[in-house]
């Protein structure tokens, strides 16, 4: 099963990466533009594609991760505790 589309941060706005996921992976990038796009076919489209909605619901997923990381330290801290 793929994705129909993926939803990163700017640091992944390259056209290498762009293009894979167009290309390869077949599905959408949703990836804000860094301010000084140049060349790329697929980065100049992205930015008329780019879909504000849901990028912003990227921030619930990395709260979760989050929150995951957070108690996997506390488990292994109290296991550390107790041996």
């Amino acid at each position: 099963m793929r994705p129909n589309s993926l939803v990163c941060d700017k640091a992944y706005d390259t056209e290498n990466i762009i293009t894979i996921i167009n290309e390869e992976i077949n599905a959408f990038d949703i990836i804000p533009n860094k301010t000084n796009i140049k060349t790329g076919y697929f980065r100049k489209r992205s930015r008329y594609v780019f879909r504000k909605p849901i990028h912003n619901r990227r921030n619930n997923v990395e709260s979760v991760f989050s929150v995951i990381k957070d108690i996997s330290v506390e488990l292994t801290q109290a296991e550390a505790l107790n041996s």
